[in-house]
């Protein structure tokens, strides 16, 4: 199991200072704190960043905390891939050169 550091920026959704917790993707209960044990937690930072290490970096996550009394939650997919996908154009032309065309 590969882990990971999930970096994230949003005081606008969870205030400096406040305590967030990851959670597996399937443990989000819509009406509250979801289900289980937290594989995280960390602080919202002066800067307003959010930082958790040691995540699978593959397992699709949940982040929460409590605001105010309203329970506030964050989704954290996998990452994009770092380069796009070729095009048809792209991969057409690609093939041209290859076969000499």
């Amino acid at each position: 199991m590969a882990t990971s550091t999930l970096t994230i920026k949003r005081s606008d959704r969870y205030p400096v200072g406040t305590v967030v917790s990851a959670y597996p993707k399937s443990s989000r209960v819509y009406s509250g704190k979801p289900a289980g044990t937290a594989l995280a937690t960390a602080t919202v930072a002066a800067d307003g960043s959010l930082t958790f290490t040691g995540l699978n970096e593959r397992e699709p996550l949940v982040l929460w905390a409590e605001v105010a009394g309203e329970s506030r939650y964050l989704g954290s997919e996998a990452p994009a891939p770092v380069t796009p996908p070729e095009t048809l154009k792209q991969r057409i032309q690609k093939r041209r050169v290859s076969v000499g065309a």
